[in-house]
């Protein structure tokens, strides 16, 4: 979905992409360049799917965004994903 977001709205040129992971969570962050997301805008389908398929895995979601700067979605779960209901 981030990816699909980057090159359908985002205009970037380019993209950071990470996963780390410690002995209790993993966390993978994606970032652009490009042109962010209009807060005005209504939302997609992509933001709704990332927070749905993350809901599912009990992962949290930040996404930060401003129209000069580009996106970022951070995206953490616990490996013992049980541990943070």
């Amino acid at each position: 979905e981030m990816l699909t977001n980057t090159i359908r709205h985002a205009s970037a040129t380019h993209v950071c992409f990470s996963i780390t992971s410690d002995a209790l969570v993993t966390t993978i962050t994606w970032s652009d360049n490009g042109t962010g997301i209009d807060p005005s805008a209504k939302r997609g389908n992509g933001l709704h799917n990332i927070e749905r398929r993350a809901k599912r895995i009990k992962a949290l979601v930040a996404v930060d965004t401003a129209t000069t700067s580009g996106t970022s979605y951070t995206i953490s779960f616990a490996h013992n994903r049980a541990a943070q209901s």
